[in-house]
């Protein structure tokens, strides 16, 4: 694996007690993919990797 990436994004609300959101990792690979554009016959270099999306909710009904 090459790089990594990580962001994330929330909201929280006073009433009632819920906080929801978004968490991404975005990890490049070492390897390019190689493939062929529609327009040109020449392999063109593209990194491919990972992405993942993870979305959220936490509610805490008891906390004052």
């Amino acid at each position: 694996m090459g790089r990594q990436y990580h962001a994330g994004l929330s909201y929280k609300f006073a009433r009632p007690q819920l906080e929801i959101g978004w968490r991404g990792c975005f990890a490049q690979s070492t390897r390019l993919v190689l493939h062929h554009q529609r327009t040109r016959q020449t392999p063109v270099a593209t990194p491919r990797g990972l992405r993942r999306h993870d979305l959220y909710a936490s509610w805490q009904p008891f906390r004052r």
